[in-house]
């Protein structure tokens, strides 16, 4: 057992809303979070200025985004990010990299010696950021919310901006079965004096809107402060025209699908938020290059391979998976799938499961390991009723690998063969980048530890 090991042992009975589903019943407030800091000694009042990042899809992505190009122009940065796929710290980022145990295992310790009873496991694990950052002084800290945002233990942090991406029917158990209800539980984040990015619509612009107006703050807002669109697609990536204000650039970059060129325009505006003075410089950042392919977060819209495609995405929701359903055949034309499927418990799927089903030849389902996940059983018959015939394993992993080999062999025989997709969970994910090498294929998942 490393050290590492050890010290994390002492949170690891903490409990975890991550893999539990929260109920009603149980109240989420920030004084657990508030007080663990003042035990700690208020490592949050050292923090550099930091930005949050919520939303309901697409944060993590905009929060790997906004450190990548903040490192690019020359700022050291903290990243505090959930759920892991591969390693718990893949959580703490200092400049893209987990931070070595011996820098990180002293802040496991201290903040194992300082929790009460009650206390949960993402409080824990958000104190243990907040020391390292408050040691390692970076320049900027982006915060990406874990749920909701109003009682998110990231919100007892200072933050300078957030950035909100999306709403959809999320949570509902917790959060609210609107997207008014939805859109009050992340916008309550917005705080006086903060500056604000959104890509919000709709209903959920207007709640946003009317919680600036209360804290007297006004959000860029996507399609009117700043804008994106994608111009096309090349050999190494897409093609994207940002605009930030009143300056506009068509910008090449190593990004391999449309709504990364969404995210990276929402990271560009919440740094110009903070440094207005250097919008010319994000807009003129050489984004056809390998640095921005490496601070793209792992299992969101991960391309593994070109050729074979091999995409690994967390999608599980009615909107992501129609997301998938719409972009993969844009960005591979003529392709056809083959799908590796393991479903988190409790969430709307059924809807964009169907629209992705049209684009799919053959699948494999799965459980997944100590989460609560639909059974293969029902995914099978879903899938099975709407023509696309399912085999069953009993681990993630060992689906990936069955799938990727039944691709990788087409692919030897003639190119232009079957792509191949996992989605369902990001945990599934997680199970599936563990079993990478055993596909014979070279990939490089950015800074991440196995």
């Amino acid at each position: 057992m490393t050290s590492f090991d050890r010290a994390f042992a002492g949170l690891a009975g903490l409990t975890n809303w991550e893999r539990l589903r929260p109920d009603a019943p149980y109240r989420f407030d920030l004084s657990g979070m508030r007080a663990l800091l003042a035990r700690l000694g208020h490592p949050e009042r050292r923090l550099a200025q930091a930005v949050q990042v919520g939303g309901s899809k697409g944060k993590g992505t905009v929060a790997h985004l906004t450190a990548g190009i903040a490192g690019r122009l020359g700022l050291r940065t903290g990243l505090y990010t959930s759920p892991h796929v591969l390693d718990v710290r893949e959580r703490i980022r200092l400049d893209l990299a987990p931070p070595p145990d011996e820098i990180l295992v002293p802040h496991v310790d201290a903040v194992a010696a300082a929790l009460v009873p009650g206390q949960t496991w993402f409080e824990a694990w958000t104190a243990v950021a907040t020391l390292a950052f408050a040691e390692a002084r970076p320049d900027l800290c982006v915060l990406e919310v874990g749920l909701g945002g109003r009682l998110d233990s990231t919100t007892a942090l200072p933050r300078r901006a957030c950035a909100l991406t999306s709403i959809e029917l999320e949570h509902t158990q917790v959060l609210g079965d609107t997207i008014e209800a939805i859109a009050a539980e992340k916008a309550a984040v917005l705080e006086a004096g903060m500056g604000c990015v959104t890509g919000f619509e709709g209903a959920a612009l207007a709640v946003l809107e009317r919680r600036a107006a209360e804290v007297g703050v006004r959000p860029a807002v996507l399609g009117r402060d700043l804008g994106w669109r994608l111009v096309g697609r090349e050999a190494g990536g897409i093609v994207v025209e940002v605009r930030l204000g009143d300056r506009t650039r068509v910008l090449s970059t190593r990004l391999g699908f449309a709504p990364q060129g969404r995210a990276l325009c929402l990271a560009l505006g919440l740094l110009a938020t903070l440094w207005p003075e250097r919008r010319d410089e994000l807009l003129d950042l050489d984004l056809d290059a390998p640095w921005l392919e490496a601070a793209l977060p792992p299992g969101r819209l991960q391309l593994l391979s070109r050729e074979p495609p091999i995409v690994v995405d967390g999608a599980h929701t009615e909107d992501s998976l129609t997301m998938l359903a719409d972009e993969l055949p844009r960005a591979f034309p003529g392709r056809r799938f083959h799908l590796v499927l393991a479903m988190a418990e409790g969430k709307r799927w059924e809807a964009g499961l169907g629209r992705l089903a049209a684009v799919v030849d053959r699948a494999w389902v799965a459980p997944i390991v100590g989460k609560p996940s639909v059974v293969p059983e029902v995914l099978s018959a879903f899938l099975e009723a709407r023509g696309v015939p399912c085999e069953r394993e009993e681990r993630v992993g060992d689906a990936f690998v069955a799938a990727g080999a039944e691709v990788l062999r087409a692919s030897r025989r003639a190119g232009g063969g079957p792509a191949l997709l996992l989605c369902g969970s990001l945990y599934a994910a997680g199970e599936a980048l563990a079993r990478r090498a055993d596909l014979g294929v070279t990939v490089d998942p950015g800074p991440v530890r196995d």
